[in-house]
């Protein structure tokens, strides 16, 4: 990843700074110059920095131009390769890195990215599968599968995706490249976890976790169960399978595996004194526990 990160920003130093042209070319084409390009045109220009601009920016530089993604993500192969590469994983992760150290210059945030790597590994669209848009356009992916892009810009799970510091550096960018800079992605690797790495990214963004596959009459119904405002945020979640569910003063848990053969474990902590404030008092583990098994049943 620092190396990557390095390359990204000798070249956008020498067309920002010294303004020459700068020929990227790996061994094939697909991989590293994929992942400098990108990059570099992430440090370089702004609107690469929005969610629009970003989905562009993979679009323009990984698909159109040929990353063998069907080969890299092991989609279509039958048997073991030596192709698989997480050569997108890597840019993906460089970006992270890049709204760590500047976590106001870019439109999306963590949860954006996650969901995006997500999408890539679970073949429920068309966008990146196969290698090339030859074998797209034979396969006729554009008319028979659905396009990532309009999920990721639908109005009701766009917000999630939205950085809320956000506040656009009209120039170009240049971070820090030493190891010291960079850290374990924790919200992506960790993110099945359990213990103090996973309350280190219970929540992906500011408070906020969000599962981007629950239907919004199945959430509405958790929150009122619950007795969370619908209108909150936070009450959002990631998973039912296995899961971080952090709403105001409260973190709700489900885990898997328990001793006595159920689906989940419950743990239901308050951070205030009142251990539930909305119904004066007691414990809400029984209700919760139902809401569990109906939702597992579903």
């Amino acid at each position: 990843i620092r190396t990557i990160l390095r390359g990204a920003k000798r070249i956008s130093a020498l067309v920002e700074g010294a303004g020459v042209s700068v020929l990227v070319h790996c061994s094939d084409g697909w991989d590293r110059t994929s992942q400098l390009c990108a990059l570099a045109k992430l440090l370089l220009d702004p609107f690469y920095r929005t969610i629009a601009g970003f989905l562009i920016l993979i679009d323009m530089e990984w698909l159109a131009t040929g990353h063998k993604f069907g080969e890299r993500l092991g989609h279509h192969m039958v048997e073991e390769t030596s192709e698989r590469s997480p050569v997108f994983l890597q840019f993906i992760e460089s970006v992270y890195h890049l709204t760590n150290q500047f976590p106001g210059a870019m439109e999306f945030n963590e949860t954006f990215l996650i969901y995006i790597l997500d999408q890539a590994h679970s073949c429920e669209t068309g966008t990146f599968l196969l290698n090339n848009e030859r074998e797209r356009i034979e396969g006729r992916l554009p008319k028979n599968t659905a396009s990532l892009w309009p999920l990721v810009l639908d109005e009701e799970r766009l917000p999630f995706f939205r950085n809320m510091l956000y506040k656009p550096i009209s120039g170009a960018i240049q971070p820090e490249t030493e190891s010291i800079h960079l850290d374990l992605w924790s919200g992506y690797y960790l993110r099945w976890s359990w213990g103090d790495a996973a309350d280190l990214r219970a929540n992906l963004f500011l408070g906020t976790t969000i599962n981007y596959n629950i239907p919004s009459l199945k959430r509405e119904r958790l929150e009122r169960e619950l007795n969370i405002p619908a209108s909150s945020e936070s009450a959002t979640t990631r998973g039912y399978d296995q899961m971080d569910r952090r709403v105001t003063g409260a973190t709700y848990v489900m885990r898997k595996g328990t001793s006595d053969g159920t689906h989940f474990k419950r743990e239901f902590k308050w951070a205030s004194p009142n251990p539930n404030p909305r119904r004066g008092g007691g414990s809400t583990t029984q209700g919760i526990e139902e809401i569990a098994k109906q939702e597992v049943a579903i």
